[in-house]
This record gives C-alpha cells, sequence and structure tokens, in this order.
C-alpha cells in the first residue's frame, strides 16, 4: 500500500466515523427525548458526549489533518474552489459541532439532577435541546456537501 492510499484509507475511514457517530448519537439522543424519563435522558445524554470525545473529536481532528496531507501529496491547490468551500463548510460544521457538545454537556448536567432528584427536566434543558436539534441540521448538510465536493470535485 502506497503512502497516498494510506491516507486516502485513513481519510474515508475517518470520515465514516465522524459522519456515522452524528447521526448515531443523534437518533439515540432523540430517541431518549420523546419518551421523556429523566433517567435514560440523563443516561443517553451522558453517552453522547463521551461518544463525542472518544469518537468525534479523534475522528475530526485525524479528518483535518489527513485532508491537508492529500492536498499536499496530490499537488492541489489550497486555492482551487472545491479545496476552499470543502475547508469552508468543515470549519463551519466544527464551530456548530463544538457549540452542539457545549448543549449537550448543559443537557446532560440537567438531565442528571432531574432524575437523581426525580423531577421533570427543566424547561432551560428542553431550550438547550431544540438548540442542539436546530444546530445538528446545518452540521449535518454540511458534511453531506463536503461529501459531495470530495467525490465530485466540480469547481
Amino acid at each position: 500500500m502506497s503512502i497516498f492510499s494510506l491516507f486516502v484509507f485513513i481519510h474515508v475511514l475517518s470520515a465514516t466515523v465522524l459522519f456515522a457517530s452524528g447521526i448515531i448519537t443523534a437518533i439515540v439522543m432523540v430517541d431518549a427525548f420523546i419518551r421523556r424519563h429523566p433517567k435514560d435522558m440523563a443516561l443517553v445524554s451522558q453517552r453522547v458526549v463521551k461518544a463525542d470525545w472518544f469518537m468525534t473529536l479523534p475522528s475530526a481532528i485525524i479528518q483535518a489533518v489527513t485532508g491537508i496531507i492529500l492536498v499536499h501529496i496530490m499537488h492541489i491547490p489550497f486555492s482551487t474552489l472545491w479545496v476552499v468551500w470543502s475547508i469552508i463548510l468543515y470549519s463551519l460544521s466544527i464551530i456548530l459541532w463544538i457549540i452542539v457538545v457545549q448543549l449537550q454537556i448543559h443537557i446532560a448536567e440537567l438531565a442528571q439532577i432531574a432524575h437523581e432528584q426525580q423531577i421533570p427536566f427543566p424547561q432551560k434543558g428542553w431550550s438547550y435541546f431544540k438548540w442542539w436539534f436546530a444546530l445538528g441540521w446545518p452540521t449535518f448538510l454540511c458534511f453531506l456537501l463536503i461529501f459531495w465536493l470530495m467525490v465530485t470535485r466540480p469547481i
């Protein structure tokens, strides 16, 4: 396996982990919150935060590093439009992800308190959850567009 093939493999693998962890954590989080059981909400939101630290963050770092290396190996100018747009979309998605993780941490804390005190999940937590859900969509769309740019290189 050449160095190029190795970096392509790592890049694709990290993209898969990054994308899949986002989708899976969103599905389990929404599912737990639809049921409105504070114990489930606390457990799932804590695990979603851990998944982001142990899966999403490393794959996001690997994705950026291998992307830069591949552009360099392939002698593609960073000024190439599909590269520029990929970097812009990736940066936007990472900024949104950082906000989403902060919301997840607050949600997990509030859900844990609700569970321990056997009280309903607070309105503030629902507000955080709505923002978490809303910000997940543009992040998802950014990644879809990045995949499209990587595969088609239209511009």
